[in-house]
């Protein structure tokens, strides 16, 4: 097999500043590039965003693509792959009809700030929400359709960082509910394990945490003993 080489770039820089990749190339081996770029979306995709702030989810919007077009041909006519980038499940505050929620229905943006947490943009969308799933669906087709790339990539496709913790106490709407019994998952008993969790934290004591560290727990591991069962896990 190829052994794959990578290195995230931009459309500009592909085309403008060749001796830069010529260096990927020669002296690091580089052999396929990670490029996101606007692209060029129908009306009817675009209606079809979920975000209610007019932000395109994932990919903006550009009625003259060429600039891509042109890089994804650069890249091939160096022997190299073109990955198209697309990033994001983090939106704005105002897209409340599509963010996550706690297990108690509070949306994220809702909840209380944490002071210093350097994450607390990280605003959630839910990946279970229909509109979202059929737009992606209809837009990741849609590219992989209308551009000659090798791959998709797409990154940040993910609930908040755990520095934002409050965040990882969902999502927990109704279709993530309904998608956890499909999947053969308890519903209740991952969030009462969860509630668990939560209460164990708050009055987390200096002997638990040594009993922890004297075991050699994983963070996984302690996580699940808080929990009481394997509903953390789950």
């Amino acid at each position: 097999m190829t052994r794959r080489i990578g290195c995230y770039t931009g459309t500009k820089e592909i085309l403008e500043n060749p001796r830069y990749i010529d260096a990927l190339q020669e002296k690091l081996g580089v052999n396929f590039l990670l490029a996101g770029a606007p692209i060029n979306m129908p009306e009817r995709l675009r209606e079809m965003n979920p975000l209610e702030s007019g932000v395109s989810m994932y990919a903006q919007h550009a009625d003259d693509d060429s600039e891509l077009v042109r890089a994804i041909e650069e890249t091939h006519r160096r022997g190299m792959k073109f990955w198209l980038y697309f990033s994001g499940h983090h939106n704005s505050k105002t897209d409340r009809t599509v963010m996550a929620e706690t297990f108690e229905g509070v949306k994220f943006c809702d909840l209380p700030q944490i002071p210093y947490c350097l994450s607390q943009g990280e605003l959630t969308t839910c990946f279970e929400k229909p509109r979202v799933k059929e737009y992606e669906k209809a837009l990741f087709g849609y590219a992989a359709g209308k551009y000659p790339v090798d791959s998709m990539y797409v990154s940040h496709t993910r609930y908040a960082t755990p520095s934002f913790w409050t965040n990882l106490f969902g999502c927990g709407c109704s279709y993530c509910r309904e998608a956890a019994g499909n999947s053969g998952y308890d519903f209740e008993k991952m969030r009462a394990s969860m509630t668990n969790l939560r209460r164990k934290l708050e009055k987390l004591d200096r002997k638990t945490l040594e009993n922890a560290a004297k075991f050699r727990l994983t963070l996984g591991d302690f996580l699940t003993l808080l929990g009481e069962d394997n509903g953390v896990l789950d």
